[in-house]
């Protein structure tokens, strides 16, 4: 498991929020990550983008980041 705090970003002030990964059966794996932005104000814009984007794209976004590190990255 990766736990991460967020200081200041672009999209949506501080928080903080984990991420994991467990292995299917059968090969390949699952991922879980949590998010919890600790900025009021922009908690609601953050829910109305959310509910906009479906799941599946921000699967593929994590995917993606996951892949670059993944070949950058010794394991």
């Amino acid at each position: 498991m990766v736990r991460w705090t967020v200081v200041e970003s672009s999209y949506g002030g501080g928080g903080h929020g984990f991420a994991r990964i467990v292995p299917r059966d059968g090969g390949g794996s699952r991922l879980h990550a949590e998010l919890v932005n600790t900025e009021l104000r922009r908690q609601k814009l953050m829910l109305t983008l959310l509910h906009l984007v479906p799941d599946r794209m921000v699967a593929r976004m994590w995917t993606a980041a996951l892949d670059r590190y993944a070949l950058t990255h010794d394991t």
